[in-house]
């Protein structure tokens, strides 16, 4: 194990009252609640029936917060969570690997999934082996500088959604970004907030009336497309 790295292993449940420094965290088994972070983000590694609970919001800027989730059904609770209230800046990166899975929000209120720069990393992504994941109603796409980037690989949902985000989009700024081949499906109805629905490959799926948002800006490059499928916007 490297330098400055928590393992946890076994079948039980840990809580870390105190503020994380660990640079590097892999939850290979049971569940791991993490309430505070201190000197920049982790690292994050979440194997396959394993659970990661994150309890804080993250830092602001490029933040360090690279996490690969490896998935086992979107029916299973284990995977990873995001406490409600919260903000998680994923400037460097979430993976989803493996089976498809379903990110979900705990305690009250809305948690969010936001990235700094659209032009730096993905932000939220989809591997093709994870096509038919989906995010809980209680998380939204939010903005932690210029807008958020959702990159989604063909699998063997793209005709119904590689991904589903069932919650709102309240991206400020530039608003959402959909890059890559795959298709994205938005199941919540957008915030007024929402600054704009960005298409820049693949397709997005509306899912129900006003899923754009009324103040939106609405892009749809060259080879994209935009599927109203029968909704109103």
């Amino acid at each position: 194990i490297a330098t400055n790295t928590l393992l946890k292993a076994g079948a039980g449940s840990i809580t870390l009252a105190g503020a994380l420094t660990c640079t590097n965290v892999f939850v290979d088994a049971g569940s791991l609640e993490v309430l505070a972070k201190t000197g920049g983000d982790s690292t994050y590694v979440v194997t396959n029936g394993a659970t990661l609970k994150i309890g804080y919001s993250t830092g602001g800027g490029y933040a360090n917060t690279s996490l690969q989730l490896y998935g086992e059904g979107t029916a299973a609770t284990t995977g990873l969570y995001l406490n409600g209230g919260t903000s998680y800046n994923v400037s460097a990166g979430v993976v989803v690997n493996g089976a498809p899975t379903t990110i979900r929000q705990y305690g009250t209120g809305l948690a969010g999934f936001g990235i700094f720069d659209y032009n730096s990393n993905p932000g939220l992504s989809i591997t093709a082996a994870a096509s038919g994941s989906a995010l809980d109603p209680n998380i939204q796409m939010i903005s932690r500088g210029y807008g958020m980037v959702v990159t989604t690989a063909a699998g063997a949902n793209t005709g119904t959604g590689d991904l589903t985000i069932n919650g709102p989009l309240n991206v400020a700024g530039s608003g959402l970004f959909k890059r890559g081949t795959g298709s994205l499906l938005l199941n919540g109805a957008a915030s007024a907030g929402n600054g704009g629905l960005q298409v820049q490959a693949g397709t997005v799926i509306c899912g129900t009336a006003n899923c754009i948002g009324a103040n939106a800006n609405l892009n749809v490059s060259a080879g994209a497309t935009l599927d109203l499928n029968g909704t109103s916007q």
